[in-house]
């Protein structure tokens, strides 16, 4: 998997011994490729990193995260409506 951090992340340092740095552009952002055993924690992660991270490889993965943020974008748009559960009777003992 290769992805690239920007913004406050560009000067990420690998933590996790299966990542390493491939291009470092320290004005724009830095390029790491890693080996993964967990898609799905590498998928949190990425999406916790939100507008400072973009996936490069695999193109299905960086697919996958593009629907899930697009997805996610429109909870936030004014002319959605959003339903919301009706609020629980209070108990008084």
């Amino acid at each position: 998997m290769r992805y690239r951090l920007f913004g406050a992340l560009k000067q990420y340092e690998p933590r996790r011994s299966h990542e390493q740095v491939v291009q470092h552009e320290a004005d724009h952002y830095i390029e790491v490729v890693t080996e993964e055993d967990s898609c799905f924690w590498f998928r949190q992660r990425m999406l916790q990193y939100g507008a400072s991270a973009k996936v490069i490889e695999p193109e299905w993965l960086a697919e996958q995260l593009r629907e899930t943020l697009e997805k996610a974008c429109t909870n936030y748009r004014a002319t959605q409506t959003i339903e919301v559960a009706p609020k629980p009777k209070e108990i008084r003992c």
